[in-house]
Formats: C-alpha cells, sequence, structure tokens
C-alpha cells in the first residue's frame, strides 16, 4: 500500500510540475509576443538567424520563436547555427540531432 501511494504522489507531483511548466510558457509566450509587436522586431518576409550555444537559453529562445511563427499573423522564417570553437570538448552532434526533430 505505501509504494501504490508513492506512485500516486510522484504522479500527482507531476501533473503539477507540468502545469506549471504550462503557465510559465504561456506566460512567457506572451512577454515574448508582446515585446515582438511593440518594439516592431520581427517583419513580414523577415529571415531570422538564431545561435545556438545549446544552452537554455538559445534552445528556449529557438523554441519560442518557432511557437511565434506558428501563430503570428506574418510569414517569417528562421534558421539556426552554432560556431564550432574549436574545442575538443565541444561536440556539435548533439545539436544537429536535435535540430533534425
Amino acid at each position: 500500500a505505501l509504494k501504490g501511494r508513492r506512485v500516486e504522489e510522484e504522479q500527482e507531483d507531476a501533473a503539477a510540475r507540468k502545469k506549471r511548466g504550462d503557465k510559465t510558457q504561456k506566460k512567457l509566450m506572451s512577454h515574448v509576443g508582446k515585446a515582438v509587436l511593440d518594439f516592431g522586431m520581427i517583419k513580414d518576409g523577415d529571415r531570422i538567424m538564431v545561435g545556438l550555444s545549446g544552452g537554455k537559453d538559445s534552445l528556449s529562445l529557438l523554441h519560442i520563436l518557432m511557437a511565434l511563427q506558428k501563430k503570428a499573423p506574418i510569414h517569417f522564417e528562421i534558421g539556426a547555427c552554432t560556431v564550432d570553437p574549436q574545442t575538443p570538448e565541444y561536440d556539435p552532434s548533439v545539436l544537429k540531432e536535435y535540430l533534425k526533430m
């Protein structure tokens, strides 16, 4: 019975986290959309290149722009690139696979 209760609690926690994440995403999308409109950041026909480091900031920006692209009353293109810093630690293969999705 204790194990079943833990599973239920974990499922409730996961549902609560998803709900918070959905609210956060909506709020962030709203703020970004407003900023784009207020400051005329994207115009019809624009082509936007997003520089990806693989970190959460650049990937979040890419996702937000892609979501805005679907809802925007204008047409704009999005591309993504990364710069190889020529260090042994850098492995762009993860980003390449991610961008195929």
